[in-house]
């Protein structure tokens, strides 16, 4: 497999890959992709690499890459993806960033998750909400069960919760 077709490369702003595959499959996904001629000459700093393949090769992808746990934080993000990240580099450490910044108290941020990527997070926030099609882990660490995506899962939780307590904005 050429791993080179199926990786993309996140940057502060802007997503990378030196394949139109990433970039196509993107479109899927709402991302935009910039397709380089080659990877090690951006002038970015790459945050979190991510590779697509079919679930067989990622879960074989994964199984290989676990000596490098102590390194990388290297999960899965889907069923058919998985990103490798710094050590500490998650989204709870994300959240809690901006809490600290704009001053959000634990039981005013409100999360959602529906991938093993997105465990950690739900320590981050009182309102930690999996998706109702998310991995089992994932339900069972967060504290609320939202609807999926294509019910509006995300918009009627956040209703709800605004609708139930004052909100200042």
């Amino acid at each position: 497999m050429n791993s080179k077709k199926f990786t993309m490369y996140c940057g502060k702003d802007t997503m990378y890959s030196e394949s139109i595959m990433p970039a196509t499959i993107g479109i899927k996904y709402k991302l935009k992709i910039k397709v380089v001629k080659d990877i090690t000459k951006i002038d970015d700093k790459i945050i979190k690499v991510t590779t697509l393949g079919n679930e067989k090769a990622i879960n074989k992808s994964l199984e290989a890459f676990k000596e490098l746990k102590d390194e990388f934080m290297i999960t899965p993000s889907g069923k058919d993806c998985f990103d490798i990240c710094r050590l500490g580099g998650d989204k709870k450490q994300a959240i809690e960033i901006l809490q600290e910044k704009f001053g959000i108290k634990y039981d005013e941020t409100i999360v959602f998750g529906d991938h093993m990527n997105d465990l950690e997070m739900m320590e981050s926030a009182f309102y930690s909400y999996a998706m109702e099609n998310a991995k089992e882990e994932v339900k069972e660490k967060a504290r609320f069960v939202a609807k999926t995506n294509d019910e509006n899962g995300v918009i009627e939780a956040i209703k709800e919760v605004a609708l139930k307590k004052e909100v200042a904005i």
